[in-house]
């Protein structure tokens, strides 16, 4: 695929990694100490991942640990979907990420109270984990006799999960096993690759194309004392007392679905596939370290992708410069006709000025040739009347569009970009938009807390505020026996104010980045109004004073002189005269003065009108040349990018999109069921036997 801007590639690619980015800072930002793994998963479970997997599962053996798991889960699961199947898939590995087992918790979630519940699995060795339930089995299908409760059960697999990592270590730049560089001390680089094998088929542009499950993957290590100087790529440390907290993320599989490179984007848009951290330590050891891995199904990317109103934008715009470029092209071709009319009007209004100078110089003959003289004056005046109608008939509209082509040029250049009117109406536009939008703040905040948004995030913060009161309280263990002590309403009362804070932090970034983005927009478009109200005012002006000029020219003509007459009363005078010549001479002889006098100022006025009728010849040329160049270079090159790269890498999008939508479980899913999956890695650490 061909690059285009960053910017638009940026917008584009928010829709599918807004979610990822946002789990992965609030993954690594500062750690609860309060809040326990237990909070997350419940008592029943979490005892079910110490107790039911001998060696191999997952034992929290330090407080360290356990907050690790809570500060890469908490936030991870974001989904507000009515799930009946929840699963957690733990993937026990060795400090190189090589998988030695997989367990896997089920929880069906009895909504209904319902007596049995049934499910499809491929998992061996089933057990509930949580209450006496019992169950029977039918090939894949299992039917358990709930009783109105949830199922908590847990199984076995040997299938791979999609997502896994490899953990590499270098030490001082060269590479070694987990056994060679335990106990040393130098330079060392802890590499985290994912590797995404979920793929599905998917049409785009036409084409079948294989398009990788979105996934995120969140991983977390505790650090000791003997970590120094602890740098992280796509990640961060918190430091905690004597030790730190390293988290980093990813989304594998993602940037080659899309088919991106990281050239292709600002530098705060990154789509990453690994993480590392480096340090300085002293002999080297690790506890295990954590991976948590979702897919992005929880995404709410709806109508985000519509294109069909730009579709139709793109094909207007293209259709109007095709017609304005035809248009230009005529206007020019009907400029050259009437700059080629003039060149005649021109030539007769010399050979008429010549005539009479050769009448002028001849006068003394005149009683010779009253014959044709006679009829020389009715021709003349004639034409001067023709003339005179000619300059005071209206102008045709193709006259008016060559003036207004010629004033065109000076009123775009006042408004070009960077001058002083530009700079004034930009800028005094573009501050009242953010002030204006800026000043929607406090009405965009309110209807969030009016909306099920704020029902739903005040109802998660109460119910966290139990379990952590069951967890602290021995005298508690149940919702009723909160209820009963502390009152549910007053435990809401409390954390109503951290969640309205919270929804009116989110109202100002959202004013403030739509005040940011439509503030260029709106300044543009204003100087653009500004532009065309000015187009038209000049343009009226020049046609009204083109106007005044053929009638100031008319009024010359038909001005009567010292001597009685006027250019076109002179020479009808003339034509009447010729029959009584002979008995007037010295009156005709100074009738021809006069008219040589107004023939000169017929020339001078002609040739004012043939150089500006050149003046508009070369303007519509030119803007016939401009017109066709934006048409083939600008709009041509649009349409074509527009239809090319950006909708290509739109379809790209959908396909990821529909990829995640369409992932439900690890294990097997029952038809009409809906479903979600979160996958847990926990590698063992690296210390020597004495330790």
């Amino acid at each position: 695929m061909k690059k285009i801007g960053s910017i638009g590639r940026k917008y584009l690619i928010c829709g599918v990694t807004a979610t990822a980015i946002a789990v992965a800072a609030c993954s690594a930002g500062s750690i609860n100490r309060t809040q326990k793994t237990s909070d997350i998963y419940g008592k029943q479970e979490m005892l079910a991942m110490n107790e039911t997997a001998g060696n191999e599962v997952v034992n929290f053996e330090s407080a360290d640990e356990e907050e690790l798991v809570s500060s890469i889960v908490e936030g991870i699961d974001v989904s507000e979907k009515d799930i009946y199947k929840d699963e957690t898939v733990y993937v026990f590995a060795d400090p190189s990420g090589k998988s030695t087992q997989t367990l896997v918790n089920e929880v069906l979630r009895n909504k209904d109270k319902a007596t049995t519940l049934t499910d499809v699995t491929d998992l061996r060795e089933i057990e509930n984990i949580k209450g006496d339930e019992t169950f029977t089995m039918d090939g894949d299908k299992v039917v358990w006799q709930a009783d109105g409760n949830d199922i908590t059960y847990q199984g076995k697999t040997d299938k791979e999960a999609p997502v896994g990592v490899d953990i590499t270590y270098y030490l001082d730049g060269k590479e070694m096993s987990p056994e060679e560089i335990c106990g040393k001390s130098g330079n060392v680089k802890v590499r985290f690759d994912y590797k995404n094998t979920a793929t599905v088929q998917k049409k785009i542009n036409g084409k079948t194309e294989e398009v990788n499950v979105p996934f995120i993957a969140v991983s977390g290590m505790v650090l000791g004392d003997n970590f120094t100087n602890v740098t992280v790529t796509n990640g961060k440390s918190v430091e905690e007392g004597d030790s730190q907290l390293v988290i980093g993320y990813a989304m594998p599989g993602l940037a080659d679905s899309l088919d991106v490179e990281p050239s292709d984007f600002d530098e705060d848009v990154l789509i990453p596939d690994y993480f590392e951290l480096s340090a300085d330590v002293t002999d080297f050891s690790l506890d295990m370290t954590l991976t948590v891995v979702m897919d992005a199904s929880n995404m709410d990317v709806s109508g985000a992708l519509d294109f069909s109103e730009i579709d139709d934008m793109v094909a207007a715009l293209d259709d109007a410069s095709n017609q304005l470029a035809e248009g230009t092209g005529n206007l020019a071709g009907g400029i050259g006709t009437l700059l080629s009319k003039l060149g005649e009007y021109s030539a007769g209004v010399n050979a008429l000025d010549k005539g009479i100078d050769s009448l002028a110089s001849n006068s003394g003959n005149l009683a010779n040739g009253v014959t044709a003289i006679d009829a020389s004056a009715k021709s003349i005046s004639e034409g001067i009347n023709t003339l005179d109608e000619g300059l005071k008939a209206p102008m045709t509209q193709e006259q008016k569009d060559a003036i207004i082509a010629q004033v065109k040029p000076a009123i775009e250049a006042q408004f070009t970009e960077g001058t002083e009117t530009y700079n004034y109406i930009y800028g005094q536009a573009s501050a009242q938009f953010q002030s204006a939008i800026i000043g929607s703040t406090d009405a965009i905040y309110q209807q969030m807390l009016n909306s099920e948004l704020y029902s739903s995030m005040l109802q998660n913060a109460t119910y966290a505020y139990v379990l952590q009161l069951i967890q602290t309280d021995p005298e508690v263990s149940t919702l009723e026996e909160v209820d009963a002590k502390y009152g549910l309403a007053n435990i809401q009362a409390q954390v109503a104010p951290q969640v309205q804070a919270a929804l009116s932090a989110t109202a100002s970034s959202i004013t403030n980045g739509i005040a940011g983005m439509g503030a260029d927009t709106i300044g543009k478009s204003v100087v653009s109004a500004c532009k065309d109200s000015a187009l038209t005012a000049a343009s009226q002006a020049a046609v009204s004073g083109a106007e005044g000029t053929k009638l100031n020219i008319s009024q010359q003509i038909e001005t009567v002189q010292s001597s009685g007459y006027s250019l076109v009363t002179g020479a009808q005078a003339l034509a009447d005269g010729t029959s009584s010549l002979s008995e007037k001479i010295p009156a005709l002889t100074d009738g021809i003065s006069k008219l040589a006098a107004g023939s000169d100022q017929l020339i001078a006025g002609t040739s004012q009108i043939v150089n500006g009728v050149n003046e508009l010849s070369d303007g519509a040329k030119t803007l016939d040349d401009g017109m066709n160049t934006f048409n083939t270079e600008a709009i041509g090159k649009l349409v074509t990018t527009y239809n090319g790269d950006i909708k290509e890498f739109a379809e790209r999008i959908r396909a990821v999109v529909e990829a995640s939508t369409e992932y439900d479980t690890f294990t097997k899913l029952e038809e009409g069921k809906t479903g979600t999956t979160k996958f847990i890695i926990k590698t063992e650490g690296i210390s020597s036997k004495e330790d």
